[in-house]
Formats: structure tokens, sequence, C-alpha cells
């Protein structure tokens, strides 16, 4: 696949910026080696570049680094103990692709795809192949990702691979090499999609002047042919995208393409088998699954049939595959192609099973357990690079010109021991690409890699998508371009009119399907259904621990006598029920007083590691629960958890006064910014279920709290009871409220009627128990001539708020105020039964609808 060869076409830049790039001696340079109708499109675009200034290009690359963070763009880094959310990293400098280039990549990918298919049928069914040696029977039989069960597993018809993904270089010729095939759950779709987006806001001048193929063609594709693996013949096949979870490196993206897509985002628990066919557990009950977009590695989908240790998977999934009752795509067990040593018989493959050649070569590869090969590679060790020829026993790979004698020695004896376990190939001299250095301001060549992706329905053609995600080294001396080691991507731009009004029209048509799918509506798995409901309680318990602590904080501010000394102290047992004030007493010394001991009570519910329902771990909680729900909410909800200043907590707390300025700074700002959260909630949320489930879990946090505090407070009468109501009134967003009704004057009555009785207060028990029976009614379950459990729970605890008789809620007998006790103990009560109702009928899902 060489590069036309048409005279160049040299940019002329004398001065500037852009002067000083040179290209790496004895390496192919996307701008400075190009030919034709590439170097034309390189020329053209950095004579812009050129124009604008480096001043402009820098604004671009700084506008870039605040949409990623914006957009909360991240690729998890599990090796980095400290930043394992890491934000995606982008250039803003495209790599540019000539789209008759692009073609014959198009065309090799194709063909490509097409043999791998041929070949993942033929191991798992006659297995012509093995018996005609031409491929060896240790890289199928010793393979660990090779599953005996996928023997003749799918259906005469059905096909391996869908979703098509190889990473491509570019030799110091020219020529584009296949580097490595992805086939099980290959990732890079979504960011590759995402950088087009960004790309297209930040470099949109640029871009105009390039007629750049459009990726969203691709989606409507993709989508197409996802539906067309469907084993049933119906109008609309129900697709659903298996993620690992909310820890995958690649999460942002699955989320992003089950969103762009349409399709909903579920975990191995979301799904059951049920009579051979796959079921979404829904909060309307079960929803059958036709297709199976898995982002999952094959040896974790089915605990039954694969590693019996597996949470991830769906127990049953393979019989239900096997049964043709559902598809999953891609098929379990392509890995087994995955082997770096398949590139070594694929010239001979390909010929026996298409009758033609190989279209793009793969490096030169040898594999060690062939006799001859073996003997090569150890008479060369130190030109190859020496890779393991199972990617999933997680063995490392040497490259030979940098071993010492002494490692090169080991590493012989390792490939004598173990020879079907090392594949060695040459070194590739990997192509460069310009990219900005922030340290050097200047513009400098990388080593890249071209990930391309390809689609194939049971009834289409295969596809390639227009573009790809490249990807960059991180310095100059490495060709690990990994975003594991800090890889840096790049957008790719297929510049050429292919197909033009058709592309257009493809666009078109796929956000119309797009635009209908969001007009019905979509399953909401049980397990979205309880991660919201608890956004909502982390939400609430935190905005209130947070309202609570100031309080406490203003109140131990304004004591004047002992009387009030010990109110605050009520209020602390009253607003943290499981904080053993006698505990933390006695640890202390005994000339300490009240004050110190409402101190450090304050440390414990901040910030203490000890205690577990501290504000540090509840607000993490928080976090934890938003990020798994984040592609039903919105984007700005992620980003304000991750600007709150929690972590300076734990380090404000040693060793100073919970009243000191700076930690009152710090809890005034987390307050601000659960208000901001409230407010993202109240104005970004479309009132379906979801809203439903965080209005519940909210609604009942809030009065299951206020119950708490309230009966700590009020259930008996104490001297200097005004100072304690107003401290309730503080902390119940109230007092304002009251200042304008009452005055100033405390009165117990007031307070109750405020607090408790007043529907019209957003704070009010009376206002949570209203909101709570309303939205409950919202529920699927709800029947006006059938109430169950649920409703009659929510219903009790309103009605008896709504009947509560004023003048008797605050009266003494004995001592006591023994109605404010009764009133308050049931309300929790009903509460917590309301609570575990919810969970055993939508989120510990009970077999309904089947």
């Amino acid at each position: 696949m060489q590069q036309q060869n048409q005279p160049l076409s040299p940019l002329e830049v004398d001065s500037g910026w852009l002067a000083s790039y040179q290209q790496t001696r004895g390496f192919f340079d996307e701008w400075k080696s190009s030919k034709g109708a590439v170097a034309m499109h390189w020329d053209e675009f950095f004579r812009k570049l050129d124009r604008l200034g480096e001043s402009d290009y820098r604004q671009r690359e700084d506008q870039l680094e605040r949409m990623i963070a914006e957009n909360g763009i991240t690729y998890n880094v599990y090796s980095d103990p400290e930043n394992t959310n890491r934000l995606w990293k982008m250039d803003a400098i495209p790599l540019l692709l000539d789209q008759a280039e692009f073609d014959e990549i198009e065309r090799a990918q194709s063909q490509r795809s097409r043999l791998l298919n041929l070949i993942l049928e033929d191991i798992y069914g006659d297995q012509v192949l093995l018996k005609e040696n031409l491929y060896p029977v240790g890289l199928v039989f010793g393979n660990p990702t090779f599953l005996r069960p996928v023997h003749g597993l799918l259906p005469k018809g059905r096909q391996f691979l869908h979703n098509y993904s190889s990473d491509l270089a570019r030799s110091p010729d020219g020529n584009w090499w296949c580097l490595t095939d992805r086939l099980d759950a290959p990732s890079g779709l979504g960011y590759s999609i995402e950088n087009r987006v960004i790309s297209t806001r930040v470099m949109a001048d640029l871009m105009a002047g390039h007629p750049v193929r459009r990726l969203a063609s691709y989606l409507g594709h993709f989508a197409d042919a996802l539906k067309q693996a469907s084993p049933r013949t119906v109008e609309n096949p129900f697709v659903v995208l298996l993620t690992p979870g909310s820890y995958n490196e690649t999460y942002f993206e699955q989320s992003y393409l089950a969103r762009t897509l349409g399709f909903p985002l579920v975990e191995g628990a979301d799904l059951t088998v049920r009579d051979d066919r796959v079921y979404l557990k829904t909060i309307h009950g079960m929803k059958r699954v036709d297709v199976i977009f898995r982002r999952l590695d094959s040896e974790w989908c089915d605990p039954l049939e694969f590693r019996s240790d597996s949470l991830l998977g769906v127990p049953g999934l393979i019989n239900a595959i096997r049964q043709d009752q559902v598809s999953v795509v891609n098929a379990p067990g392509v890995g087994v192609l995955e082997t770096p040593a398949l590139a070594a018989f694929l010239p001979l493959i390909c010929p026996r099973l298409l009758g033609e050649d190989l279209l793009m070569p793969s490096i030169a590869t040898w594999w060690c357990g062939q006799k001859n090969e073996r003997q090569y590679v150890l008479d060369n060790l130190e030109h190859l690079v020496i890779k393991p020829t199972f990617p999933s026993l997680n063995q490392k790979s040497y490259f030979g010109p940098s071993l010492t004698k002494k490692a090169l020695s080991e590493l012989k004896e390792k490939i004598r021991s173990h020879p079907d376990e090392f594949t060695a190939q040459e070194m590739v001299k990997q192509a460069t690409t310009p990219v900005y250095d922030d340290e050097s301001t200047s513009l400098v060549p990388r080593h890249f890699m071209v990930r391309t992706f390809q689609v194939s329905g049971d009834e289409s053609r295969p596809f390639t998508m227009p573009g790809g995600l490249c990807r960059v080294a991180h310095s100059a001396i490495s060709p690990d371009v990994s975003m594991q080691v800090g890889g840096i991507s790049k957008d790719v731009w297929v510049i050429g009119d292919s197909d033009a009004h058709k592309e257009q029209a493809l666009v078109q048509q796929f956000f119309a399907k797009q635009s209908l799918s969001i007009g019905s509506k979509t399953p909401l798995s049980s397990r979205l259904a309880d991660s919201l409901y608890w956004v909502g309680r982390y939400f609430d318990r935190a905005d209130g621990m947070i309202r609570g602590i100031l309080v406490i904080i203003n109140a131990l501010r304004e004591i004047r006598n002992e009387d009030d000394l010990e109110n605050v102290l009520r209020f602390v047992e009253g607003f943290s029920p499981n904080l053993n004030l006698e505990q933390i007493r006695a640890s202390m010394k005994p000339e300490v007083g009240v004050t110190e001991v409402v101190e450090q009570a304050l440390r414990q519910i901040i910030a203490g590691p000890s205690f577990p329902d501290r504000l540090t771990h509840v607000l993490s909680e928080l976090g934890r629960v938003t990020f798994s729900v984040k592609e039903l909410i919105s984007a700005d909800l992620p980003r304000l958890l991750r600007s709150m200043p929690i972590d300076e907590l734990p380090k404000l707390c040693e060793g100073r006064l919970i009243g000191d300025q700076e930690v009152y700074v710090v809890l005034t700002q987390l307050q601000d910014s659960m208000a901001a959260f409230a407010g993202i909630i109240a104005e970004n949320t479309v009132r379906g279920h979801d809203w439903v489930f965080i209005n519940l879990g909210r609604r009942i946090e809030r009065s299951m709290n206020l119950s708490v505090i309230l009966r700590s407070c009020l259930e008996a009468p104490v001297s200097s009871e005004g100072f304690l109501l107003w401290n309730l009134l503080e902390y119940t967003d109230s007092a304002v409220t009251y200042r304008r009704r009452f005055l100033t004057r405390m009165r117990v009555d007031a307070v109750c009627q405020l607090i408790i009785i007043d529907p019209t207060n957003p704070r009010s028990l009376a206002f949570q128990f209203e909101e709570i029976l309303n939205s409950v009614r919202l529920l699927p379950h709800y029947d006006p001539s059938n109430n169950t459990a649920i409703d009659r729970l929510a219903l009790k605890a309103y009605s008896d708020t709504v009947i509560l008789e004023p003048s008797e809620l605050y009266l003494v007998e004995d001592g006591y105020r023994p109605n404010v006790r009764s009133f308050l103990r049931d309300s929790y009560d009903h509460l917590i039964r309301l609570s575990n109702e919810l969970s055993h009928y939508y989120f510990s899902f009970v077999s309904r609808g089947l």
C-alpha cells in the first residue's frame, strides 16, 4: 500500500513557530514525507495554522482541555493509585489521510475481517486448518483464550465478528502494516467519536477548507448491524451494551456509546437467563434481550461455562446463544486470534480460505513453537521484539536491542524452556506525525498508531469508519502509544468527497431514528433505579451533615451558659445518633469540658477514620453512585463533585479547632456545592422515572434524619429551650420564615407547626411525606384500585401528618411530649419499611412480568 509517487509539495515556512519542525531521520513522517494529495492537504492545513500563529493555537489547546474536563472524558488507569480516573489526552492537530489511501485501507480491512471470521468458524468448527497444518494446534489448544464450550456454539449463518478493530502503523517506505487485531472487546470507538466532536469545535475553521468525511454515518451502520444480529425477526430488536462496570478503564466510552446509540448500558447482574432466553431486569418487569453488544472479555461472560469466580457475567448466557435465543457481539471466544503468532500464518491461510493474497501485510513474525523459526529467533534475538504468544497470561514483552548480554542469555533460556509461549517480530520503525509539545512549546515528531473500526451485520457488507483513533507516543524516544503510559490521542481526518450526498443522507437517517427512540421509553434497569435512589439519599445525607456541622459550629460561638452547652450536646446526639459521645468523653482527660467533647465529636463526624458515617465517606459514596449513573444524569453533576474540596477536610481537621476559619470556609464551599447539586437535579432532570427515584431517595432520607433529630431535641422540654429551637430552625433552613411569621420569640408550638406540620415549607416533614406519596404514585406498579404495601406505607405517613392536631402535638406529660415521641417514632418506622419495600420490589429484583 504505497503512497502515490507525485512531486513533493513542501510548506515554505522560513520563520515562525512551525519552521523548526524536523522529521526524525530514518522514519516516515506524515507531514514531511507525504506525497501527492496527502502532502497538499498537510501543506494547506499548516499554512492556515501558521497564519493564525502559535498564540492562537495554544488557545485552541486550552479550549480542548476545558472541553475534555467539562465533558468528563476519562480513561481509568489501574496502575496509578492516586489518579485512577485520569482525564483523556488529545492533541488538536489531526492526522490527515487522503480518500484514495483510505479506500485501500478499507479494502484491506474488509478482507481481513472476512478472513478472521472464516478462521474462527474453522477453529470452533471442522478445524480443517489444523488438520492441514496451515495453523499450529498449539496456538489453539494451548491458548488460554480458546474456549472449548464455544466449539459448535454458533448456529449456521451466524458470524463470530461483527465489530472488528486493528492497529495500523506506517513503515519507513510509507506502507501500512497491521500490527495487531482487536477482536474480543475492542475499545476506542467512543473516544474517536468524542475526539471528532471536540475537533469540530476547536478546529472548525481549519476543517472548513477540507472535505472531511463525517463519522455519524458509521454510527448508523453500527446500530443497524447490531440489530441485524438478532436471532428473532422483530421490527425493533432490543439491544443492550454489557459493561464490566464503572471501574473499567474505558467505562466513559461505554457509557458514551450507550447514550449515542440509544442502547441501555447494563451490567451482568442486570441480566438473567430464564428458559434459555435473556432478560433485562427493569422496574417494569422482565424485558427480553435480543442482542448483547459486549465490552466484557469472553472468559468473564458466563460463570457456568468459563470462570466460575466471575461476578461480572450472566449465568446461562452461553446456552442461550447455543439455542439461538440471543446474539452476542462479538461472539465469545474470538480472543483466540489475538495472538501475535497469527501474523506468521495469515499469508498462507488467506489464499486457502479466500483464494486471494493478503492485501495488507503484517509484521514479519516468528513463532518459537516451530523448530526452524525458534532457531532464527535465538540467533537474532538482539534485533527482535519478543512478545508473549498468549497476551492473556500477562507476560511482558522484551525489546532485543535494549537488553544486556545477561538479559539476552536469560531470555534465551526462557524461550528454550517454554518455546510455545514466545513470539518474535521485527522491530518496526513506526512513522511519526506532528504533535505540539507543551514543554518545548514547539511542533515535534512523535511515533503513532491508528486504530481502525469496522462493523458488519449478518445481512450487510463490512463498513469501515472513515476515520479512527490515532494514538501518539508521549515522548520522542518511546514508540509506546498506550494511554496507560501517557499516550496522546488525535482525531483522524479522511479527506475526500466519496459518496458525500449518500453519507449525509445516512447521517440524517441515523439521527432521525435516534429522535424516534428518544420519544419512546427506554427501560430503566433495577440496578440503575437503585443507584438513582441512592444518589438522592447520599446527596440529602451529605447536605444535612454539612448543614448540621455548620449549625453546631455557629452554636458553639454563641453559647452564653451551661444550659446552652448541654443543648448543643443534645443537638449533636440527635444529629449523629451513631456517634458514641460517652466513649469520646471517656477517651479524653477528665478536666476536658463539654466544648472540647463537641469539638472532638465534630472531627469524628467530618473525617473520623473509624467512624463509618463520616462526611468524607458519605461524599465519596455520593460520587461513586453518581458516576455509576452518569449516562442518565447531567454531565454537570460529576464535574461539580470533582470540584468539591473533599480531600482537604481530613488534613484541616487535624490539630486545629473545627471552628477555625479555614475549616469553616471549606464547609461553606461544600454547602454551596450541595445547593448547586440540588439545582442541577431540579433544573436538568427530565421528570421521568429517573427523577422519581432520585426524589424518593432525597425525601425519604430527609424525613428519616428529621424524625431522629426532632425526636432527640423535642420529646423532652429542656432549660433554655429557645436556644435549641433556634438551632433546629437553622438546621432546617426555616429561620427566615420563622422570623417573618413570629418575629424572634421562640415558641415550641410555632416551631413544631413550621417544621413538622406546614405542607408549604420545603423542609417540613409534611412536605416530604406529600412528595413521597406523589412520587410513589408515579411508579410503574401504581394502580388506584389495588394498593400495594408501598402505597399503603406512603399514604400512612402522609395521612398521619395531615390529621395531626397541632395543639396536642407539643403537650407535656410526666416531663415528656408523648405525642411528639410517638409520631416521630412511628414516622421513622414507616420510612424504614417503605424503603425496604421499594428495595424488595424494584431493586432486589423478584421475577415479574414473565
